[in-house]
């Protein structure tokens, strides 16, 4: 979501929302190389990857419109890449609400003891929040979810070595959003 809206605001603030370009295939080829670049600065990331060529396709649908300007591939790639985020905050919400109520289902399946409340304790590892996606995140919505509910008892995330991304943004979303937690070193040298 962030390269898709970095890609929206770099059009409109950088190539003055169009105007920059001075025919759609350059327009197309500067969007496309842009999102290639911005691709590379993680090329595991599954949502990354999506972004990129979705409005990569989007561009080049635009283009093919025979009344295309530049000014109006430049708005089809922002209107894009705005209904991307809205779309992720919509899901990633979705996915908390449902990650939560059958992670809560399955322990009172499964008989474990109640804790205080029918609070839960959680795990994560890596970076699934917020700083990751749209606003709410998916695992990390899980807690967030449990935790509106009052079902969240603690929430645990892992360093996530060799790059800390558990240390240096799931805990400080965890933190920040004031959820109970506690940081798990991986390994202790």
């Amino acid at each position: 979501v962030t390269a898709a809206l970095s890609m929206a605001t770099d059009l409109v603030t950088n190539k003055a929302g169009g105007a920059g370009f001075d025919s759609v295939q350059t327009g197309v080829a500067y969007i496309q190389a842009t999102l290639d670049y911005l691709l590379t600065s993680r090329p595991t990331a599954v949502n990354l990857r999506d972004a990129v060529e979705r409005l990569k396709a989007v561009a080049v649908q635009a283009a093919t419109a025979s009344e295309c300007t530049a000014s109006s591939l430049v708005e089809a790639v922002v209107a894009s890449a705005e209904a991307y985020f809205a779309e992720d905050i919509k899901c990633n919400r979705a996915i908390g609400k449902f990650g939560a109520e059958e992670l809560l289902r399955e322990v009172a399946a499964r008989g474990l003891p109640a804790r205080v409340g029918g609070a839960v304790r959680v795990l994560t590892h890596c970076n699934t929040g917020s700083l990751a996606t749209a606003g709410f995140g998916t695992a990390l919505g899980v807690m967030r979810a449990l935790h509106e509910q009052g079902k969240l008892e603690h929430a645990y995330c892992t360093e996530t070595r060799p790059y800390s991304q558990g240390a240096r943004l799931t805990a400080f979303e965890l933190v920040h959003d004031g959820l109970p937690a506690t940081l798990v070193c991986d390994s202790a040298t």
